[in-house]
């Protein structure tokens, strides 16, 4: 048995979920459990989900229907249902790229975190995060991981707490403020890409999203006590330039 509960949350994700999980078998099918959390879909998501299950007759997972239509609540609902040690989100769109890194971290390394390179693709660019030593994160440089691509023991969500949900869209900006803060919390990372995200998301979808994302990271930063509110949300923006590539 694997000892990790795989977090993946939907909403009418029929075009993306399997190509998802797919992405996921080596994982899944080295019994770890799989915590599937829809958003009431309207689409056919949940079906095709039950006919993948069905089809590789895999026994540990959950589907869960979520009640509220939050995204941050469908993140905590997965945590709160993950029976495993060490948990892993794989949003309904993107894919892993390895799993094998995985698997191998999963069963011999004892880091309570473990940071894995991204790569973030949109329609004209793409960019990869990555460091080259865990000094590469740096909060007073706002150079701050992704909440995806991370590997995580489950007691750690017991320190820093899970995703707060009065954020539409920096939810996972403010829990990674958090996490950084923590000085008994182990860390390690892994400059190889293995987790391939489409861009597009709640936080991706234009102007007015920009907007809001703006007012929310000016609130996550003040309640995390930070100064210097707008010149960070600059640095924000401006360390992710080198990050870009064009396709």
């Amino acid at each position: 048995m694997l000892d990790l509960s795989l977090l993946v949350c939907t909403k009418n994700s029929s075009n993306s979920i399997i190509s998802c999980l797919e992405s996921s078998l080596p994982i899944l099918r080295a019994n770890a459990e799989l915590i599937l959390v829809d958003g009431r879909s309207q689409d056919n998501t949940i079906e095709l989900v039950k006919d993948f299950l069905n089809k590789n007759n895999f026994v540990n997972f959950k589907l869960i229907s979520q009640l509220k239509s939050n995204l941050y609540e469908g993140f905590n609902l997965a945590i709160k249902n993950a029976s495993r040690k060490k948990l892993f989100f794989l949003h309904s769109d993107d894919v892993l790229k390895c799993c094998d890194t995985l698997i191998d971290d999963i069963q011999y390394c004892n880091a309570d975190v473990v940071f894995y390179g991204v790569e973030i693709k949109g329609k004209l660019f793409k960019r990869k995060w990555h460091v080259k030593s865990l000094s590469g994160i740096n909060i007073s440089s706002m150079v701050i991981p992704p909440h995806v691509g991370i590997l995580i023991n489950k007691k750690v969500y017991n320190e820093v707490g899970v995703f707060r949900t009065d954020y539409k869209i920096a939810a996972d900006f403010d829990w990674m403020l958090r996490l950084l803060n923590f000085s008994n919390i182990s860390f390690s990372f892994s400059s190889e890409i293995i987790y391939m995200m489409n861009s597009g998301g709640i936080s991706n979808t234009g102007f007015f999203s920009e907007i809001e994302k703006f007012k929310e990271d000016v609130r996550v930063l003040k309640s995390n006590g930070h100064n210097l509110i707008y010149y960070k949300i600059f640095l924000k923006k401006i360390t992710k330039l080198w990050q870009y590539q064009k396709l």
